[in-house]
């Protein structure tokens, strides 16, 4: 379900969507699409300007199902970690990581900094770009169809202000 009251559009250059989340210990879901995507490629502006860094994530879930889907997040400390969601047998999530948080130069630390994220997914690779600069890529079967998330995440006991822009979704070409 999306959070829709605690979502504003500003309209500017760029227009953002901005989110004030309060504290929780799951996911705010801030968009979700409303069909499946096989191939895709999806990029998307993040400015975290409020909370505690150590405690605030961002990002996408791409190719997501009820069953699970990946989630790639970006923090304010200037890492990012890959994984993805599966649910146990009695039906709760379950994380487990295909790259644990790691520093990256090209993510701007801090507060009030833009950074984009561009995940790309075509078969079965899958290729992480922070700022236009190659991050990650892997080979992953698990998901190959789903939908796509944009997701805000306060972890504990902290608020969580943040904006996205400039949200593109494209066909990866053949």
């Amino acid at each position: 379900m999306v959070d829709e009251e605690k979502l504003t559009f500003q309209r500017g250059n760029p227009s953002e969507l901005r989110g004030y989340y309060g504290p929780r210990v799951s996911v705010y879901y801030v968009l979700k699409s409303s069909g499946s995507f096989d191939d895709f490629d999806v990029g998307i502006n993040i400015k975290f300007t409020d909370g505690d860094q150590n405690l605030i994530m961002a990002g996408l879930y791409p190719r997501f199902t009820n069953d699970g889907g990946y989630a790639v997040y970006i923090s304010p400390l200037g890492s990012y970690v890959i994984g993805y969601f599966t649910k146990d047998q009695k039906g709760d999530w379950k994380w487990d990581i295909l790259m644990d948080w790691t520093n990256h130069s090209a993510i701007r630390a801090g507060l009030n900094q833009n950074n984009h994220l561009r995940v790309v997914c075509d078969g079965e690779r899958i290729r992480v770009y922070l700022n236009g600069v190659l991050a990650s890529s892997f080979k992953d079967g698990r998901f190959k169809m789903g939908k796509l998330c944009v997701v805000a995440e306060p972890n504990g006991e902290t608020n969580l202000g943040i904006t996205f822009s400039d949200l593109q979704l494209r066909e990866v070409p053949k």
